[in-house]
């Protein structure tokens, strides 16, 4: 999978109990007038509303097919362009004050494919401009500022961002995932979800596919379904060099694994390999040494006994 200069936590969120979400919910909208109020995805569970949605920035316009979001290409207020989108989380904690009984986390896909790339991060103390209230809180009118002291005294925290603010391109076909979670206080993002609640935004004709998540769309990728391990293991020999990938879209164990299936005996695998590697050295992608590690487990192996 792919990593980014700005991820604090990269996690696979595999596993976790998701419940099933309610579409286009009604949320009071506390973080501007003027916002409309409705199009949420929502989820409930220990006592927590947790709603997401995505929403044109001109119209207001909301467009939310069972979760699904879908929006153009491009920018608006040049010559600080931003997506002609945002995403919105809202985070109601019922009858008990935002910092008591849970903490909250949103995953930010970052990759434009189809593949999904989350950071993961604190939803109350990641932006010091989060709106706070409470149920009374009328449209606009809730108070922005950090999370200390807002959360202890109100239960609801909500806050509208922008694709560039997270580094993405406005103006190309992608598709991006976000996740909004509630878990037990200090159980930390891979905790068990009390509640969670997730949505995709399709833009323009939405992202490539990219079946492997390593950032090379499966039409242009010559390996579409790599081998992404850190170091090029063969037969269960790690030979601790590291697992490069190549502009084309594959790696150094893909193309192994190409020598391994075109071989009719252990001979012809390893001196496929020893091809491979002096080539590779050849052209400064692996050292001398590690090309002797690589044939050295290319020789252990009983591929093609």
């Amino acid at each position: 999978m792919k990593t980014t200069l700005l991820a604090t936590i990269l996690v696979a969120l595999i596993g976790q109990s998701v419940t099933a979400a309610s579409y286009n919910q009604t949320i009071t909208a506390i973080f501007g007038s003027g916002n409309p109020n409705n199009g949420w995805t929502t989820d409930a569970g220990g006592g927590v509303t947790l709603g997401l949605r995505a929403k044109d920035r001109t119209s207001g316009a909301i467009v939310n097919a069972n979760e699904v979001y879908s929006y153009p290409t491009g920018t608006i207020f040049v010559p600080n362009a931003r997506a002609k989108w945002n995403w919105e989380f809202s985070i109601n904690s019922g009858s008990a004050n935002l910092d008591v009984t849970y903490d909250y986390y949103v995953a930010i896909d970052r990759d434009p494919s189809q593949c999904i790339n989350y950071l993961v991060v604190p939803a109350l103390s990641s932006w010091n401009d989060n709106v706070y209230g409470n149920n009374s809180t009328a449209n606009g009118s809730g108070v922005k500022g950090t999370a200390a002291l807002l959360a202890q005294n109100n239960n609801i925290a909500q806050q509208s961002q922008n694709l560039v603010f997270a580094g993405g391109n406005p103006n190309i076909d992608a598709t991006y995932n976000y996740e909004l979670f509630a878990v037990a206080k200090g159980a930390g993002p891979s905790g068990a979800r009390v509640a969670s609640v997730g949505i995709t935004v399709v833009v323009g004709l939405g992202g490539a596919a990219d079946s492997d998540c390593d950032g090379i769309p499966d039409d242009i990728d010559a390996c579409p379904h790599s081998d992404l391990s850190a170091t090029v293991v063969i037969g269960g020999c790690d030979s601790g060099v590291p697992n490069t990938l190549f502009a084309n879209g594959c790696t150094i164990a893909d193309l192994i694994a190409h020598c391994a299936a075109s071989a009719s005996n252990h001979g012809q695998f390893v001196s496929c390999v020893a091809e491979l590697t002096n080539t590779l050295k050849a052209n400064g992608a692996i050292t001398g040494k590690q090309k002797g590690a690589i044939q050295s487990c290319a020789a252990k192996s009983s591929i093609g006994k």
